[in-house]
């Protein structure tokens, strides 16, 4: 069985089950429950944009655990996290990803700032011949500004638009929510202890699709700590964790710049204008990020 580099390119890399399933992303037959977010997503009484979805069923007795986790979450003006993921990947006969990454968030009054990123290494099959490659992809969200960078073996491309709330990983909050009632049926399956904490499970049910989503929200912060996606088949399509929790890092205008790339793609959603990447003739075995990286919070 081989095993070589080489580049990826397309749509996939977008992972659009880590970023934010409000736009009800389908794999293998089953809708995605994910749930993104909102630049107000600081404050539970404020509108949040949804998907175009109606909202799904959803008994008193999960309505008032979202409140309660609601709640909890509006009282965070700062938090730092390691994520860790795992997911199914729509690439050659069998494809799957682990990715390791850090999420800081803070908010100053109606500003809200986020700086998240992913590292994925991903292993792909075609019949026999086993394929590595790597990517990373990171988000920069200050107050109505978002950049959004794909790295990988030659496809790279930073894309500045307007902030869509639903485009970055939310960890909690009202946005988060109502992205997951969009197009779900939602019940509180129980409460369960996860990483020494006490956290509820909400499972989201996709309504016109196969699949279950399960979501373990920490009681004490609201923080969405570990995040569930099934096929109808019962195979497992993504697997998000939050190992790490920092709610006092030590964040600085420093802490939300995007990552400084060499070779990169610039489109300019807001002025119309795109700077071409001057790539190698030949590709390089660069990577961008160490090998033994491990990302710690704050």
């Amino acid at each position: 069985m081989s095993e070589r580099r080489m580049m990826i390119c397309g749509p996939f890399v977008l992972l659009a089950l880590f970023i934010s399933a409000t736009a009800g992303c389908r794999r293998s037959g089953t809708n995605s429950s994910g749930g993104g977010g909102s630049e107000s997503a600081a404050r539970s009484d404020q509108t949040s944009p949804v998907a175009a979805k109606s909202p799904g069923r959803a008994d008193d007795a999960v309505m008032k655990i979202i409140d309660e986790l609601s709640a909890a979450w509006d009282k965070i003006d700062k938090l730092s996290l390691t994520v860790e993921s795992e997911a199914r990947r729509d690439l050659g006969d069998k494809a799957d990803s682990k990715g390791k990454g850090l999420y800081s968030y803070q908010r100053e009054g109606d500003r809200v700032r986020i700086h998240y990123y992913l590292n994925n290494s991903i292993k792909f099959f075609f019949g026999t011949d086993q394929y590595h490659t790597w990517e990373r992809v990171e988000w920069v969200v200050d107050g109505d500004i978002m950049e959004y960078l794909v790295l990988q073996y030659e496809n790279r491309r930073l894309v500045r638009s307007k902030y869509d709330p639903n485009n970055v990983l939310q960890p909690g909050g009202k946005i988060l929510f109502d992205s997951l009632r969009a197009g779900n049926d939602l019940r509180l399956k129980g409460e369960e202890s996860f990483q020494d904490m006490e956290v509820y499970v909400i499972e989201a049910k996709p309504t016109d699709g196969d699949g279950l989503g399960l979501h373990y929200f920490d009681k004490k912060t609201g923080i969405r700590v570990k995040w569930l996606e099934t096929a109808g088949n019962g195979d497992k399509l993504l697997q998000m964790t939050v190992p790490k929790i920092n709610l006092s890092p030590a964040l600085s205008d420093a802490s939300f710049v995007m990552t400084q790339y060499k070779n990169v793609e610039i489109v300019d959603e807001i002025t119309g204008q795109v700077t071409p990447a001057q790539l190698p003739t030949e590709p390089t075995p660069e990577k961008p990020w160490p090998e033994d990286q491990e990302p710690e919070p704050g």
